[in-house]
């Protein structure tokens, strides 16, 4: 499974929450989709066929203040979005209050953590097989276990492949 976390902001003439996008998203949505394969499953296979094949999510994270800026699990607040849904948005911005782009994520479908969380565990989305392979061989891991791996890049370095 690959997510893209970006910041939500908001601005003094309004309450709700959007994106301005740097105009990196959407190359970084196209490098998560290369690894997105259809699965090969047989009948009498493996029972790990996923809900889709597409193994790459955008989390949307709420400003908060620091202390209240992660729930019990120490995951931040916000909400996971298809990467192929998000390049949809990417097409079609809003106008915000200062008559710049925005993109208003709380218009678009989303999962909750909670139900993300679920569907990952349950392994009904996320990376299987062959995917989980090339993944790992991106990272220089050679067996299979579970992994999160968070990489943080300013936004003056350009995305290294």
């Amino acid at each position: 499974m690959l997510v893209q976390y970006k910041l939500l902001t908001s601005d003094k003439k309004s309450t709700d929450y959007f994106f301005r996008d740097d105009g990196r998203l959407g190359s970084q949505i196209e490098t998560m989709l290369e690894y997105s394969t259809p699965l090969e499953s047989s009948a009498n296979g493996a029972d790990d066929y996923r809900m889709a094949t597409a193994i790459g999510f955008v989390k949307f994270v709420e400003p908060t203040a620091p202390k209240d800026a992660f729930d019990a699990r120490g995951v931040p607040h916000g909400r996971y979005h298809p990467a192929e849904g998000v390049l949809r948005m990417l097409g079609r911005p809003s106008e915000g209050t200062a008559g710049g782009p925005v993109f208003r994520v709380g218009e678009w479908r989303s999962l909750s953590g909670e139900t993300f969380i679920k569907l990952v565990r349950d392994q009904w989305i996320g990376s299987a097989g062959i995917e989980t392979d090339k993944l790992l061989a991106v990272l220089g891991l050679g067996t299979r276990a579970s992994l999160c791996l968070a990489i943080e890049q300013p936004s003056d370095t350009p995305p290294d492949r």
